[in-house]
């Protein structure tokens, strides 16, 4: 989107030379070759936000386009918003509890975060890397607000999309890099550097990542592979799943805002992700076929809701918009209004089903608590229940020790369970059978 704002280049040309780039390197560099571009890529990414605001406050004291000053600019309008308001993402309830099971996912249970502590050293490297990643994610969203809330600033009485001057909502940071960087030489090509660093590095990451699972739950458990076999096979594993990345960011344009996309369905699929690793850490009950079940279910009903906000084309509601401060005259542009002013109207129906109304971070959470339900009732119907002593030793001690002090469960015996540093702790030697440990893991694969 980027490269085709500021420089004109084709969108579809854009997806495919960042896709492939990505998909190559990934596949000829393994897991080291990641490693050492995204550090370089990480480098970049951190410098473009910060040249941004530097930018962006250098030009609100420009003479020729001055935006009304910070005095009369409320920041709680679009970044502090307290109302509880199921039907928006924009704010604080939505961002914060809403969105609870996107921040377990990011931070704990992606793949490509997952990855990072397990090729980590010692436990320490691994509680020292996830630190360190919770403090630079939070930096980067820092950051992130900042760029959109200096947006909203300088774009609030003249909207691009309005004017005509963008197409899609998603263009519109290119565009003010367009526009404003234009006599810096060097900054278009240093924000396109830090959008295509990001890009490829997200890439890469999730690249890796997805032939790593697929070998190692897929193809390793059906065929027995040489070392060199294995290689080869991830490889093209690697290389076969960045194809499928590229083609669907190629088509994405075509199915509305990338970023409402991505966020649709990333909900639909992160929330009974969640749900179904909660399972499996909280409650020793639940079983292959109720965990099995109940998050195909609650995929299949995220998919629903995510089919239908599209195909009913359910959009959230913007916010006011303006040409009242554009330096040229587009008003003869717009039907007639009052102060050049247009309030859009929401795009969503009233008498729509509540469900389609739900924003995509609160649909997240209620398919995280919908696989939980699901899974337990699933599980107890058939049969969880009976088998739930032997799955306490897959079960985290913390729960275990809750369960018991609320009575729910028999006082401990004799079993090997999950302490808390990761390790296995035997209360008694003689109950631990390596063989019933090695069996109950492989039946609670899903």
């Amino acid at each position: 989107m980027a490269m085709s704002t500021i420089f004109h280049f084709p969108f579809l040309w854009s997806c495919l030379a960042i896709g492939l780039t990505g998909t190559v390197y990934t596949t000829l560099g393994g897991l080291r070759g990641v490693v050492w571009t995204d550090c370089m890529q990480a480098l970049v990414t951190i410098l473009v936000p910060i040249t941004l605001v530097i930018k962006t406050m250098y030009d609100s004291q420009s003479e020729v386009f001055k935006p009304r000053p910070l005095s009369d600019f409320d920041v709680g309008t679009y970044a502090l918003d307290t109302t509880l308001d199921f039907t928006k993402d924009e704010n604080i309830w939505s961002c914060l509890i809403g969105a609870l099971s996107l921040h377990m996912y990011r931070s704990g249970m992606d793949q490509m975060v997952v990855q990072r502590y397990m090729a980590s050293r010692t436990l320490e490297d691994a509680k020292w890397t996830a630190g360190v990643g919770m403090t630079l994610f939070s930096l980067s969203y820092m950051s992130l607000t900042g760029i959109g809330i200096l947006l909203i600033y300088w774009f609030r009485d003249c909207d691009p999309l309005l004017s005509g001057s963008i197409k899609q909502l998603d263009q519109i940071l290119p565009f003010y890099v367009k526009k404003n960087f234009a006599d810096f030489p060097g900054f278009s090509g240093l924000f396109l550097a830090g959008v295509v660093s990001a890009a490829t590095s997200t890439i890469s990451s999730i690249i890796n990542s997805q032939a790593a699972v697929l070998y190692t739950d897929v193809v390793s458990q059906y065929f027995t592979l040489t070392e060199l076999q294995a290689t080869r096979v991830t490889r093209c594993l690697a290389f076969a799943a960045g194809i499928a990345m590229t083609l669907y960011s190629a088509a994405i344009p075509y199915l509305g805002s990338a970023s409402r996309i991505f966020m649709m369905v990333n909900s639909a699929v992160t929330g009974p992700f969640v749900g179904l690793f909660l399972m499996a850490l909280i409650f020793p009950c639940v079983n292959s076929k109720g965990a099995g079940a109940a998050t195909v279910l609650a995929i299949t009903f995220q998919f629903w809701l995510m089919y239908n906000k599209l195909f009913r084309d359910v959009r959230p509601q913007r916010i006011p918009v303006t040409l009242d401060n554009c330096p040229g005259n587009h008003t003869a542009l717009l039907p007639k209004t009052n102060n050049a002013t247009f309030v859009p109207t929401p795009n969503v129906p009233q008498d729509l089903f509540i469900l389609l109304r739900l924003s995509s971070y609160w649909s997240n959470s209620i398919s995280t608590i919908l696989t939980i339900l699901l899974g337990l009732a699933i599980s107890a119907v058939t049969g969880g229940l009976k088998t739930s002593s032997k799955m306490e030793r897959l079960t985290s001690d913390v729960f275990l020790r809750l369960w018991r002090w609320m009575k729910l469960m028999s006082p401990a015996n004799d079993a090997v369970h999950v302490s808390s540093d990761g390790r296995l702790r035997n209360e008694d030697s003689n109950g631990f059978n390596p063989e019933e440990m090695l069996k109950l893991t492989n039946e609670t694969k899903v």
